[in-house]
């Protein structure tokens, strides 16, 4: 979801000084070596996905759970996810219907809070599943993001009543007031003890002590619609200019520099690399920047909408894929995984080939529902293994290798097809005919035709794109082959033959 108005009007320039013609030469040789190493770490940078059980549950906000699991806000569907690295999801359903919980954060005593922005409530969900509501004081409050103070309390905005609230773990909830028009959203401890938050439509960054005094900066370009904030490894605030297409730095003195990232850039957290990485609005990219300014974008492999990201155990990013329903992992590839396909049908065999791994260790293969096989590498560090594809919704799968010694990882991708199996292969008519589809898209309803004449029945796929419907095969059939057609979302169409005796 998209707090700001998406008729606002975007600001597409980029702003910065203009070098002198005579270090034209310098900075083009600059640039070249910028790029240079973008590229490389583009190489070395591999994004896996794990698709959220639920369809349509638009994962929002992320966090390191105590528990080194990630947990997760899924606003579409009221609930809250759990995943393991080893990709396992969990989902605990909230209580509170249509409650659309946005933010998350480990609070003070080990388990998770969280906001319903819907329902007007703070959550509290404990590492077992077990869930408490804190009802807000103020109606219509919108609350959006939320994160532990230094003050031992949980601090969280409340997007349509302009204010800070603070609630203690004994559910005692106080509010703090900002000038009406703010709209808060995102909001992060900072290195001085005092909490710094966006105020989305008065262009400023706010500080607020645990005491309640509030200080606000101003962002230097017009309109730039502040979103996402959190604490740099330099010491000073990073931000998000979604209508700018800039990404802000901010000294605890209220010193602002701007950096041009593009994408309209939304959630923004500090990796254990020493750099900053955002999630784009446009483009569905994931952004990387350094502390001095050098981006670098990682296209996702499902295209959609991004909201926010978290780093995760062992310092990897991961991010919450709002539109696709996935949740991204970053992985830093130290070893090569290939395979001779690049697409391939669920049921069928792939072969992937490792190298760089240690020697003689057993490799863990991974696929987006988990553990899948193991191997074991040569004297070399190589292996070659054939493992099954699994059932997946269409599109790109990767296969993750993790050196149980080396620690090394690899990644290699690889395309789902859709297919359509019936059986039995030959039948009379009037017997039932089991038809059983792969690699559609996650939560499709799925026409079944037979010859493509007429409707015979039609199906709802899993978490995984799949589905199974039976019907009769109709008395006026004639023998011969027929074939049956199934067809899913953005006409996806698949086909299947049969013989009528």
């Amino acid at each position: 979801m998209v707090l700001k108005d998406s008729n606002k009007t975007r600001n597409q320039e980029r702003y910065g000084p203009s070098a002198p013609f005579s270090n034209w030469v310098r900075a083009a040789c600059v640039a070249a070596l910028l790029a240079g190493g973008a590229a490389r770490l583009s190489a070395q940078v591999a994004i896996v996905e794990h698709v959220a059980p639920t369809a349509n549950s638009f994962p929002q906000a992320l966090t390191q759970g105590p528990d080194g699991a990630v947990w997760f806000t899924e606003y579409g569907a009221s609930k809250i996810g759990r995943i393991t690295t080893a990709g396992a999801i969990t989902e605990f359903a909230i209580p509170t219907p249509d409650s659309a919980p946005y933010g998350i954060t480990v609070g003070p005593d080990g388990a998770l809070w969280f906001t319903e922005y819907f329902t007007n409530k703070i959550g509290r969900i404990t590492l077992a599943g077990a869930i408490t509501e804190y009802p807000l004081p103020t109606a219509n409050s919108f609350p959006a993001k939320i994160v532990t103070g230094s003050d031992g309390a949980l601090w969280f905005t409340e997007f349509n009543i302009h204010k800070i609230g603070r609630i203690t773990t004994h559910g005692d909830i106080t509010e703090f007031s900002l000038i009406d028009g703010s709209y808060p959203i995102d909001i992060t401890p900072g290195p001085d003890g005092a909490l710094w938050f966006t105020e989305s439509s008065r262009n400023q960054i706010g500080r607020i002590t645990t005491s309640g005094t509030i200080t606000e900066f101003g962002v230097p370009t017009p309109d730039a619609f502040p979103t996402g904030i959190t604490a740099g490894p330099d010491g000073a605030m990073w931000f998000t200019e979604q209508s700018a297409n800039k990404i802000g730095r901010l000294t605890v003195t209220g010193t602002v520099t701007e950096f041009p990232s593009g994408g309209g850039p939304i959630s923004i957290v500090a990796g254990t690399d020493g750099a900053l990485w955002f999630t784009e609005n446009y483009g569905a990219n994931l952004g990387r920047m350094t502390t001095l300014g050098v981006t670098a974008q990682f296209a996702m492999p499902t295209p959609g909408y991004l909201q926010g990201l978290t780093v995760g155990p062992g310092g990897r990013i991961w991010v919450a894929e709002n539109s696709a329903n996935r949740i991204g992992q970053v992985i830093y590839q130290t070893a090569i995984l290939s395979t001779p396909a690049s697409r391939g049908l669920p049921g069928e065999n792939v072969t992937l080939n490792g190298l760089s791994f240690g020697a003689g260790e057993t490799v863990t293969i991974l696929d987006a529902t988990g553990p899948l096989r193991t191997a074991v590498a040569d004297a070399s560090g190589s292996f070659s293994i054939t493992v099954p594809i699994r059932p997946a919704p269409s599109g790109l799968n990767s296969y993750v290798a993790s050196g149980r010694t080396s620690k090394k990882v690899a990644v290699a991708k690889l395309s789902i097809l859709a297919r359509l199996l019936a059986a039995p292969a030959t039948i009379t008519p009037g017997s039932i005919l089991t038809v059983r589809g792969f690699g559609f898209n996650q939560g499709d309803l799925v026409d079944v035709r037979f010859d493509d004449l007429f409707l015979a029945a039609t199906g709802e796929t899993d978490s995984h794109g799949s589905l199974t419907v039976t019907f009769p095969i109709p008395l006026q059939a004639a023998p011969g082959v027929h074939s049956i057609v199934g067809r899913g979302a953005n006409n996806l169409t698949v086909f299947a033959y049969i013989t009528v005796q």
